[in-house]
């Protein structure tokens, strides 16, 4: 058992026998999280790409061509998230306090909502390891981290693994 697995009470393996791949089990957001479009819509970014880094560090790091392809595959979904969140914001209505014409997410300035053109690429946050991953991710799976940083942690939202039914095989790497 990882000392992550032991901080979160998980025994490192599902009840079926495997092995736990997801120690964390309830998440905790900003106040305002799910009655807030801003809050929503930042939130969401923030996430997204931090998740985005994350996956560039595995893209360059991981010890085998199929984990780099995985990482790789996983990392464009989160872009797709991101991008969803930025198309979204300028139809917002103003009943939910759209329109949004700007969005803040994990550098913590407010940008354009405008997609990305080809003049940029994405950002690694200056991530060299995945444990920074881990780090700036926790207030999102750590009561206490959660409420040092203002997030509502009298509220946490359960994480149930499942396994998507998908309409088309994913291919081979």
């Amino acid at each position: 058992m990882t000392g992550k697995d032991r901080r979160h009470g998980s025994t490192g393996h599902r009840r079926d026998g495997g092995s736990s791949d997801f120690p964390d089990t309830a998440f905790y957001y900003p106040r305002g999280m799910f009655t807030t479009a801003r809050t929503t819509l930042d939130t969401l970014v923030t996430l997204e790409e931090a998740f985005i880094a994350a996956y560039l560090v595995g893209v360059r790091d991981l010890s085998s061509p199929d984990l780099r392809a995985a990482a790789a595959r996983i990392m464009g979904v989160e872009s797709d998230h991101r991008t969803m969140a930025r198309v979204l914001a300028p139809g917002l209505d103003p009943a939910v306090g759209g329109p949004l014409r700007t969005i803040t997410g994990f550098m913590g300035a407010a940008e354009a909502v405008d997609p990305a053109n080809n003049n940029g690429v994405e950002r690694m946050l200056g991530w060299t390891r995945i444990d920074q991953a881990v780090t700036a991710l926790r207030p999102f799976s750590e009561k206490r981290v959660a409420a040092g940083v203002g997030f509502d942690a009298s509220k946490a939202y359960p994480f149930r693994p499942f396994t998507p039914a998908l309409p088309t095989s994913l291919g081979g790497f």
